[in-house]
């Protein structure tokens, strides 16, 4: 199954329980002085099995910390968070990939052996490691460069290594946050595409952090825009509406796509002004 079986997907679960739901959510810290902060509160959204949702944002907002929160990686202080119905209590690995600004590659490892780990940490017998990574890194155009070592690689080559150990262990959910930031704008198109091609298998459920509204709009399903924090909350969750398989060159010419941008800027406006207090 492709990418252009997403739309498909998503429509059989419309009727489903959500994958993910966030349910009058807040998550409190204490600043280094011990004063009390509250980074988000009374999160409510969810978001469909086999869907793509993009979160966005002004900065310090939570959005990296409703990740963190998904992946077991920290506790709600109030509310809870909802896997298949089941609250999330502490990391599980098997449960769902993560694709961060800074890619986790083992320096000392060769491509081959940074996208094998995650399967021999799952005790799999060396010919289905073999075959799998040899799948993905074929799949990446990247098989030519199995003995090379991260610091031999580019920065677009290094993320496409990234997306391969991910998805070569296949997560049910892959948790990204501003995972292309670094790249230049040429790599970064390249690396959407490569993203809508295969992450979008199956029944794989998306959740993907941005600053970029355009990126937003043209990779997901759904959006979520969060207000300025402290005390951050939902301030809106957006459709976008737009079938799949997708041209990210030509959907810049769809109407919705520009109604969708234009809408996510009229919400995200007011936000960004009061995180810088004007």
């Amino acid at each position: 199954m492709t990418s252009s079986t997403r739309q498909d997907t998503r429509a059989r679960n419309v009727a489903a329980p959500p994958r993910i739901l966030f349910e009058n959510v807040s998550k409190d810290f204490r600043t280094r002085v011990g004063v009390p902060y509250t980074a988000i509160e009374a999160v409510s959204f969810e978001v469909p099995a086999g869907s793509f949702t993009a979160i966005v944002g002004p900065s310090g907002c939570g959005k990296s910390t409703l990740l963190r929160l998904l992946a077991g990686l920290d506790a709600p202080t109030t509310g809870q968070v909802l896997v298949d119905g089941e609250p999330v209590r502490g990391l599980r690995p098997e449960r769902a990939g993560f694709l961060f600004q800074q890619d986790a590659l083992l320096p000392w490892n060769t491509v081959y052996d940074n996208v094998a780990l995650g399967l021999r940490l799952r005790r799999l017998p060396a010919d289905e490691v073999r075959d799998t990574v040899e799948e993905w890194l074929r799949r990446v155009n990247l098989l030519d460069f199995r003995d090379r070592y991260p610091a031999q690689l580019s920065g677009g080559m290094r993320k496409r290594v990234s997306i391969a150990q991910t998805l070569a262990t296949d997560p049910p959910m892959l948790l990204m946050d501003e995972p292309f930031t670094a790249l230049d704008v040429q790599t970064r198109h390249l690396m959407e595409m490569d993203l809508l091609e295969l992450a979008g298998e199956g029944e794989r459920t998306v959740v993907f952090v941005t600053h970029d509204l355009d990126e937003a709009a043209a990779l997901s399903d759904s959006v979520v825009v969060l207000s300025a924090g402290p005390r951050s909350h939902v301030k809106s969750q957006t459709p976008v509406e737009i079938a799949r398989p997708r041209d990210l060159l030509a959907i810049r010419a769809n109407p919705r796509f520009g109604e969708v941008t234009s809408h996510l800027w009229d919400q995200l406006y007011e936000e960004v002004n009061r995180s810088y207090g004007r």
